[in-house]
């Protein structure tokens, strides 16, 4: 007969050793989820550091060297360059410029009124630009031409009339890495002077018939920018 007491200590011994396997079960286990928890960690510092440096080349365009862009050519009444809106420290690279036919550069004032820097200008620039130029303003986004003429001043908005300035403020307000390609003039010719360019991805008009009646205007401009060229041509309808 079995004593009862040999039957205690056996059944003891049985439940020590399997606590002593569940406690080192316990503790691989706790060892196992501390080795896991740290290669994530350094997996995911690691992937954070690629991701910077994606980052980083990603926004270096390869095949320019320069940083991704877009162009966008508003059509309009003129543009105030002297706007802090469209002041920037970066400087467009030569391929750029010419690229897009530019055929003058203006250094332009930036300290004092509107009319001090455009007298301060004048000389050097604004009475030097022809219907035939495509004109840097060196220390801002802008680029610009005048092809239709009939203006005073050559692409310059005056303060008296900000519309062409004011849709331009709004495009850099939607993509302030875009380089602006001006136009001012209200025709075919200026819209076909945006859309023969090849660098140039978006044309806006905002301007038309009161009312936005179908009557005949850019047409023939727009279907060739955007069924010959590609381009994507954006208008806004009147205001009444």
């Amino acid at each position: 007969m079995v004593d009862a007491g040999d039957v205690a200590v056996a059944v003891g011994s049985e439940v020590f050793d399997l606590w002593l396997v569940m406690l080192k079960f316990r503790a691989w286990l706790v060892v196992m989820l501390l080795l896991v928890v740290g290669m994530s960690y350094f997996a995911i510092s690691d992937w954070g550091t690629d991701d910077e440096g994606q980052k980083s080349t990603s926004s270096i365009n390869s095949d320019t060297g320069w940083r991704h862009y877009s162009v966008v050519a508003p059509v309009d009444t003129g543009i105030n360059v002297y706007h802090d809106h469209f002041r920037t420290d970066e400087v467009y690279p030569n391929w750029l410029l010419e690229s897009l036919g530019v055929t003058k550069t203006c250094e332009i004032t930036f300290d004092g009124s509107w009319q001090e820097r455009y007298e301060a200008d004048k000389e050097s620039c604004w009475d030097n630009i022809t219907t035939s130029d495509i004109v840097y303003f060196s220390g801002t986004k802008i680029i610009g031409t005048s092809p239709d003429g009939q203006t005073d001043i050559h692409i310059l908005d005056d303060p008296s009339d900000g519309h062409g300035t004011a849709v331009t403020g709004a495009v850099l307000d939607a993509n302030p890495d875009a380089v602006i390609f001006f136009v001012e003039g209200f025709s075919t010719d200026a819209v076909l002077a945006a859309s023969n360019q090849p660098l140039v991805d978006i044309i806006s008009t905002s301007f038309g018939a009161i009312g936005s009646l179908p009557v005949p205007g850019i047409e023939t401009g727009t279907y060739e920018a955007v069924v010959g060229n590609n381009k994507i041509h954006t208008g806004a309808a009147d205001n009444t």
